[in-house]
């Protein structure tokens, strides 16, 4: 590497770089003289100059009538490095301390206002639709890698443009397994083993749901689409969810193909 390519890796500019060098090679200098022989305007050059002042890398002479600047050693950087390290360790230390006293407060925050949410209108649920489908995905990855629930066929007819994008995001892409319980339709009868890795399967005997359940990872999401206003709740809590999985686990397990 060039000595001008070292000083640009220290943080000089370029032209920094070719002021520094040609006072090192010249001697003391004038910033008319800098500006002649560098063919640079004088502000680029005072500019420049004022910079390598601040880094320690020259030095003013006013001991004749014009202002005169002088190269320093290189080693003079290793003063800046210095007072930059304590610096970095100062705010180090802010940084560890701010973090102790707001992260209470932050995950209070998060928690609060990630637990619940709630959403009301056909075009608001379909939004929060959209909004969440990544967000279950990651979480369902981090548990149990399956979706389970009931949905109703209600909800296949009135959102069927997400359904597809979800099943291709869920089962497709990240190739989750989902077992679901639904009633017998000819929505699902038409679904029935056309997509991979979704698993559905009919309610036993007289048991009967009016709106959609779903376990996502660790959220639980309850959707109504059989009446107007049409609403979805969404509950972040991972115990329910575990008992709750369970729960449709069993129901799966009595249902029929």
């Amino acid at each position: 590497m060039t000595i001008q390519g070292s000083l640009e890796e220290l943080g000089l500019s370029a032209f920094e770089s070719k002021v520094y060098l040609d006072l090192i090679r010249s001697g003391l200098r004038s910033a008319h003289d800098l500006s002649r022989r560098l063919s640079a305007p004088r502000s680029s050059v005072y500019t420049a100059l004022e910079s390598l002042i601040r880094r320690r890398l020259v030095t003013t002479d006013s001991a004749r009538r014009a202002l005169r600047y002088r190269a320093e050693s290189p080693a003079a950087l290793a003063a800046t490095i210095e007072e930059q390290r304590a610096l970095l360790d100062q705010h180090e230390r802010i940084v560890a301390r701010l973090t102790r006293e707001l992260q209470p407060i932050l995950t209070e925050r998060v928690h609060t206002e990630s637990r619940i949410e709630f959403a009301e209108g056909r075009l608001k649920v379909g939004r929060f639709l959209f909004d969440n489908l990544e967000r279950w995905r990651d979480s369902i990855l981090r548990m149990d890698r399956s979706t389970w629930g009931f949905q109703d066929h209600s909800f296949v007819d009135e959102y069927s443009k997400w359904l597809k994008i979800a099943w291709r995001v869920l089962h497709v892409e990240a190739q989750i397994h989902g077992r679901i319980l639904s009633n017998s339709s000819s929505s699902e009868r038409q679904l029935k083993g056309r997509i991979p890795r979704r698993e559905v399967r009919l309610l036993p005997g007289n048991y009967r749901f009016s709106s959609s359940i779903w376990v996502m990872g660790e959220y639980v999401i309850v959707i109504m689409t059989r009446t107007e206003p049409f609403y979805a709740l969404q509950i972040r809590e991972p115990e329910l969810a575990s008992n709750l999985r369970t729960v449709f686990n069993i129901l799966y397990d009595m249902s029929s193909t």
